[in-house]
């Protein structure tokens, strides 16, 4: 995630609980946690940031508990996920909603068009669809999306999504055709 990297590794029966190092890129320890689990969550962790994570398994006899040796160190980055999974629906002759999958952490949206020249962000919203209206027929256009995470000085910008075009037709009966990843869709009025 933006701010997070989940770490999962195998359960041993030889201990009862592991303590997780986070250490920066340059070694410094930032945190130590504890867990009974195999698996955790790590938080509140910088944009696009290498980490370096290093594990000892825990075995608690009594008072006493006992680590094994430090893991090695695997590295991990925190990433900007991109925007996936979106859709043409509640198609009709002048317009059609866009839709996209919710993104954890997204703060708002950006739908980015272009028909001649340059992409342009015709709109910024919270939800996950926006109806893109007044499409004259007969025209084509290319769409892209982003998602902002963060506000104030620590706003930023999510990478672009695939681009994807989306055109009228009027002889197809106010018919859309869209095309990403290489598919073509047929979306019926």
């Amino acid at each position: 995630g933006y701010d997070h990297i989940n770490l999962s590794w195998d359960k041993s029966t030889a201990h009862d609980s592991y303590t997780v190092y986070c250490k920066s890129s340059s070694g410094k320890v930032l945190s130590e946690t504890v867990t009974k689990e195999n698996s955790i969550k790590i938080s509140g962790l910088s944009r696009t940031t290498d980490y370096k994570f290093s594990i000892t398994g825990n075995k608690t006899e009594g008072e006493i508990t006992r680590c094994s040796d430090l893991s090695a160190e695997i590295s991990s980055k925190t990433v900007i996920p991109a925007v996936t999974g979106y859709k043409v629906s509640s198609v009709t002759a002048t317009s059609f909603k866009l839709t996209w999958s919710k993104l954890s952490g997204a703060v708002s949206y950006n739908v980015y068009f272009k028909k001649d020249g340059t992409y342009k962000k015709i709109k910024t919203t919270s939800k996950n669809y926006y109806t893109v209206k007044a499409v004259p027929e007969s025209s084509k256009g290319y769409f892209y999306l982003t998602a902002n995470f963060g506000t104030g000085d620590k706003a930023v910008e999510g990478p672009k999504s695939k681009t994807f075009t989306a055109f009228h037709l009027h002889q197809y009966k106010s018919s859309f055709t869209v095309f990403h990843h290489g598919i073509h869709h047929m979306v019926p009025s």
